[in-house]
């Protein structure tokens, strides 16, 4: 593990940067406010002998704003130069850049239905823009704007700082921005916890109980009953538990055999399952899910983040870790709830679809997806789950929004990726130059070589082009 620590300091160090379903649930669930929560008394702080929470916050952020506003001044006066760069582009053309929020974006020359423009900053994200002369089509619906937000970008803010970033971003947008209703596309909440002892076992990922199979059931009661009158109806009374003869006949008019029938199904779709729906390993487990991200409403996993970052040269995560805490050698294990509008709808009345809302009550949606979504303990009880006790792992990550963490700047870090290109380069430039030498003693050849890359280095600030690439990296 002590490799680890090396990879992402000796970079960061080297080289630095400047600065539903559409059915309604029969019974409503309803998410306990902060000390009123469904969490077991027992729960452990957000440290324990040999793992600790190092980080936790919203890593995926999808949201649409609209309404009762219209577009702002500066967006009508811009969309006649957009339209005028999309009708005259040709294949081939690099994108235009425009400057917005005091930001360099890239205007894409295409939009994507049902949005007429598209704006991309690497540094903060996607924004899809509906066009200003049918701006009520979308009003009605209130996606007006669709806002993707990178994962880097949210890390730069505290929940609170959050609400308060994005909103000003879309007051440029909005005529009104207060009058605009902003909505929870999709989010990803996730923790990160250190652990000595390193990633999870395949046995302890069995070792769990979620709805995840169900999961686009969500329900407050794991235990329904059926009154006298409605066992009877379905069963046939005494006659041996036999369903009615007359059962494809139902009066479905009739209030309590709609009421039955709804509870047998909640009661179906309400069971637990136990263990991860799907497993990823190698030589040890690698990644554990719960619940399917393609058509799931809403799901769950669990995975070694340390090796996720090395592989992807993050080096913004180590940093964050290791001002929360983390030593730099232990493993980071990061378990991640994902969420769509239409499993938010169901909890609540649909508050939580509302970001402020959502950001105002962040840990107690966590409480209740830790805590009645998914649950990793010691030894399942399948005659009485509800009993089975939480690992020490899972008790930290039920806890794991309970305290507020370091943030850092906004600027990405690109330490590892100016490494990784200044090696690319090096090498071909020595490569060029051996093949260019007459002779071994030719270092007239080499000393030009190094005046002609300096001449054009100087040449593309100059004129510009550097400035152009920076604007296209969302750095200028």
């Amino acid at each position: 593990m002590r490799k680890q620590k090396k990879w992402w300091k000796v970079f960061a160090e080297t080289f630095t940067t400047k600065a539903h379903r559409n059915s309604t649930p029969v019974i409503e669930p309803i998410v306990a406010p902060t000390g009123l929560s469904s969490r077991p008394s027992s729960s452990l702080p957000s440290t324990s002998h040999d793992q600790s929470v190092v980080l936790s916050g919203v890593d995926t952020l999808v949201i649409t704003a609209g309404g009762a506003s219209a577009p702002s001044e500066w967006l009508k006066e811009q969309q006649e130069i957009w339209n005028e760069y999309q009708n005259s582009y040709q294949q081939g053309e690099e994108y235009m850049s425009i400057q917005f929020d005091n930001k360099w974006w890239v205007l894409k020359p295409y939009g994507i239905m049902p949005y007429k423009y598209q704006l991309f900053n690497k540094e903060v994200g996607y924004i899809k823009v509906w066009n200003c002369d049918k701006w009520s089509t979308g009003s009605v619906s209130q996606q007006n704007i669709h806002f993707d937000i990178f994962s880097s970008y949210l890390h730069s803010f505290t929940t609170p700082q959050l609400y308060i970033e994005i909103k000003r971003i879309l007051s440029h947008l909005f005529d009104n921005v207060n009058a605009a209703q902003i909505k929870i596309s999709r989010v990803d909440l996730h923790t990160d916890i250190s652990r000595k002892s390193g990633m999870l076992s395949a046995e302890e990922c069995a070792q769990s109980i979620s709805r995840a199979r169900y999961r686009d059931y969500v329900n407050d009661t794991d235990t329904l009953q059926l009154t006298q009158k409605e066992q009877d109806l379905l069963w046939g009374g005494n006659a041996c538990n036999k369903p009615p003869r007359n059962g494809n006949n139902l009066d479905l008019s009739n209030p309590i055999i709609l009421g039955a029938l709804d509870k047998l199904n909640k009661m179906y779709q309400n069971q637990m399952s136990c263990g991860a729906d799907r497993v990823i390993t190698s030589k040890e487990l690698q990644t554990a899910y719960w619940g399917r991200f393609d058509t799931g409403s809403v799901w769950s996993k669990c995975y070694d983040k340390t090796v996720k970052v090395r592989k992807d040269n993050d080096l913004d995560t180590p940093l964050l870790w290791e001002q929360n805490g983390w030593n730099g050698e232990d493993t980071v294990i990061r378990a991640e709830f994902s969420m769509k509008r239409d499993f938010l709808k169901e909890i609540n009345g649909g508050k939580f679809v509302f970001l402020d809302y959502f950001l105002n009550n962040i840990s107690d949606i966590w409480g209740f997806l830790t805590n009645k979504w998914l649950r990793l303990v010691e030894e399942v009880k399948k005659n009485n789950p509800s009993s089975s006790k939480l690992t020490a792992y899972w008790q930290l990550v039920t806890t794991a929004f309970d305290n507020v963490f370091n943030t850092v700047i906004r600027k990405r870090n690109y330490s590892g990726k100016i490494n990784q290109l200044l090696l690319q380069g090096v090498g071909c430039f020595k490569q060029m130059i051996s093949m260019g030498m007459n002779n071994n003693q030719d270092t007239c050849y080499l000393h030009s070589s190094i005046q002609a890359v300096s001449d054009l280095i100087t040449t593309s600030y100059d004129n510009g082009d550097i400035f152009e690439r920076r604007k296209l990296l969302g750095l200028a």
